[in-house]
């Protein structure tokens, strides 16, 4: 169920991912594509997951460990969607560019796992999908992999607090949002977003918990309500834009129901 569940999620991500890149009418904003990208990034992490959750990974031992680096993309990139939204910006500043360190810092810390030879990689792998706590506990990269999850937990945390605390302020200082239509389902979808990904984000927690002190190697028996929640998470982030076709539009023109007493 876990697994169909997040398949139908993969499904509505690369619709939504499709929409923002090639069907916007009026072109595409810097807030489309980082949405897009977003949410493709969010479909190979998810694909990852689940090809070890059914053992596929075995037969394509060379995606494992793939998603590790884009894993840390996607917080920034959820911020960075956000700010540009209620900012109109256009275009993304270069100094933002430094968001994505982590990102480059993990690739290289695995670049000497991404080589080595197909049949040590699928042995890994094998280990993994018999006990998933292996993952948590092997050396993949330069650095001990415990240093990998606890700068994904401590990015992913970050970033969803400033989040919070961005959106809030924003409309502190712009209480138009809160009297006009457009601007006001503009901010409750951004609340929604920013929520449902706190929620995946704990229930990560939770996951990676059970696997460290549970002596339970079935995963299906150990973390299946956090799982489905990431699932149904991912589903209705996507679910509700895709209901809300309107919204689709909306987020350009949010700006423009600015008043001039504000600009």
């Amino acid at each position: 169920m876990v697994v169909l569940i997040y398949m139908i999620a993969v499904i509505s991500s690369l619709f939504s991912a499709e929409m923002h890149f090639f069907h916007k009418k009026g072109g595409r904003n810097i807030s489309d594509i980082l949405y897009a990208v977003f949410t493709i990034m969010s479909v190979w992490t998810t694909v990852a997951y689940v090809c070890i959750l059914t053992g596929l990974m075995i037969e394509i031992p060379w995606f494992y460990k793939t998603s590790a680096p884009v894993n840390l993309l996607i917080p920034p990139i959820g911020f960075l969607y956000v700010k540009y939204v209620l900012l109109g910006e256009k275009k993304i500043k270069y100094i933002e560019l430094l968001h994505f360190l982590p990102a480059l810092l993990m690739l290289f810390n695995y670049l000497p796992f991404y080589f080595i030879p197909i049949a040590e990689k699928t042995e890994i792998v094998r280990k993994v999908t018999t006990d998933l706590r292996f993952q948590y506990v092997s050396q993949d990269g330069i650095l001990p992999e415990r240093w990998y999850y606890v700068i994904r937990s401590c990015q992913s945390f970050i970033y969803i607090i400033i989040q919070f605390i961005y959106l809030q302020k924003f409309e502190q200082r712009n209480p138009w949002v809160k009297t006009t239509l457009v601007p006001k389902k503009v901010i409750s979808w951004l609340r929604l977003y920013t929520l449902l990904y706190a929620i995946i984000f704990c229930s990560f927690i939770v996951i990676l918990l059970l696997l460290s002190f549970s002596k339970n190697t079935n995963l299906a028996n150990v973390n299946i309500v956090p799982s489905t929640i990431v699932a149904l998470c991912s589903l209705v982030i996507n679910g509700y834009f895709l209901a809300n076709y309107d919204l689709f539009y909306q987020i350009n023109n949010f700006n423009k129901y600015k008043p001039v007493y504000y600009n």
